[in-house]
């Protein structure tokens, strides 16, 4: 029994850090694209100069 509720915790730790894997992604992510959109638009603005 004891066995089992330490692999239940064990579990529930790796859970919690693939989320906080998963939601550091998505920030990662986020601040890319939104370099991404600066990069196109200084782009753009040259283009229309």
């Amino acid at each position: 029994m004891n066995e089992a509720v330490m692999v239940a915790d064990q579990i529930g730790n790796l859970m919690q850090v693939g989320s906080s894997i998963v939601s550091s992604l998505d920030s990662l992510v986020q601040v890319a694209e939104r370099q991404e959109d600066a990069i196109t638009c200084e782009v753009s603005r040259c283009d229309w100069l």
